[in-house]
């Protein structure tokens, strides 16, 4: 298993944690409901690829997808060194404006899981709290 991911991403230029976080689950669904769907999905190694493959882009790279405001999480590989968080958000009705989440993965995970999956890096989420 660890070595078909590898695999698969040997190409790309991800963060060590979300990596990590690929070899132990491979994808994970969290905050869906039967009722209301929703919830935040972390693709895995084949979805990040799929993805790639679909839009025709070097980076950044998409690696999970909320389905409450139907946009993505992507790594940005320009500041993936910065030491200031690496990730941003693009809404899908509104691409041309991402908005930066000065996270890594480990600690957006850890930040969606304290908001109990709300999309605490969206401004107008922030000002529901």
């Amino acid at each position: 298993m660890i070595s078909s991911i590898e695999a698969n991403l040997k190409s790309f230029d991800l963060p060590e944690d979300y990596v990590k976080f690929l070899h132990e689950f491979d994808s994970a669904v969290l905050f869906r409901t039967l009722r209301q769907g929703g919830g935040c999905s972390i693709l895995s190694p084949q979805l990040v690829i799929q993805y790639w493959k679909g839009y025709s882009i070097d980076h950044p790279y998409y690696i999970a997808w909320s389905s409450h405001s139907l946009g993505c999480i992507c790594v940005d590989q320009d500041r993936l060194d910065s030491g200031n968080g690496y990730l941003t958000w693009f809404e899908s009705m509104d691409p041309d404006n991402p908005i930066d989440i000065d996270l890594t993965f480990t600690e957006w995970l850890d930040k969606l899981i304290e908001h109990e999956g709300k999309e605490f890096w969206i401004p107008f989420h922030e000002e529901e709290e």
